[in-house]
């Protein structure tokens, strides 16, 4: 697993009337400083492009579908420079990455 990397359970609360999910809430503690917040919609099949940050937190969450999240460690001074991870996140597997 790469240094830093966060994977967390989501809470789920499902009921009759269908459900409510926590996504992020402020006691996380997962961000240094709020960015933004993006919504993304890919055909199935589709390769997203390859993309890094130089000082940016990304939380991964996916509302519907699955996707394969491929990181790779590209900081000189990090314990996992070099290696890679890959993670699947499915919308009915509840968890998001940071």
């Amino acid at each position: 697993m790469i240094e830093g990397v966060i994977i967390k359970k989501l809470i789920h609360h499902p009921d009759e009337r269908g459900y409510f999910r926590e996504i992020l809430r402020d006691d996380d503690n997962l961000l240094n400083k709020f960015g933004q917040t993006s919504v993304t919609m890919s055909h199935p099949g589709v390769i997203k492009a390859f993309h890094w940050h130089n000082f940016q937190d990304d939380l991964w969450y996916i509302a519907q579908g699955k996707a394969l999240v491929g990181l790779y460690d590209m900081r000189e001074k990090s314990p996992t420079f070099g290696q890679s991870q890959s993670i699947n996140i499915f919308n009915y597997n509840q968890k998001y990455c940071k």
